[in-house]
């Protein structure tokens, strides 16, 4: 067998062992790092920003890795009871905490909102 041939099917085991590999990883959710924005609006209609880089695919796992969420697992997901230290309470004044991107009310938990490289999203304190 000749040296250019032992190279080539070398080569060629090397790519078979680390083509998987790298599927794999993609497959469990990892990526590169990105940068998201949030603009918490409080109760008392005051707001803080905050831009978030993160590795996390998901908006709850951004914000759990910034510790400006708080909340409970439940039957139905991840409920978030607290944003930026203020806790809504729908027994005490009906409250709860709206979630947008570009102004429009998503229509799915933070849990299962993916998040991508300069996405916006609006957390805002909401009565009733």
């Amino acid at each position: 067998m000749t040296l250019l041939k032992r190279f080539f099917i070398l080569t060629l085991a090397l790519l078979l062992v680390l083509v998987p590999m790298t599927a794999c990883s993609d497959e469990e959710g990892t990526q590169e790092e990105i940068t998201v924005t949030v603009k918490v609006i409080h109760k008392d209609k005051s707001e803080k920003t905050f831009t978030i880089e993160t590795t996390a695919t998901t908006l709850l796992g951004a914000l759990q890795q910034e510790g400006i969420v708080e909340g409970e697992d439940q039957t139905a997901g991840f409920y978030i009871t607290a944003v930026d230290g203020e806790t809504a309470d729908w027994s005490v004044d009906q409250g709860w905490w709206c979630f947008t991107k570009g102004g429009a009310m998503m229509m799915t938990g933070a849990e299962s909102t993916k998040i991508a490289d300069g996405d916006c999203y609006e957390i805002t304190y909401t009565i009733g």
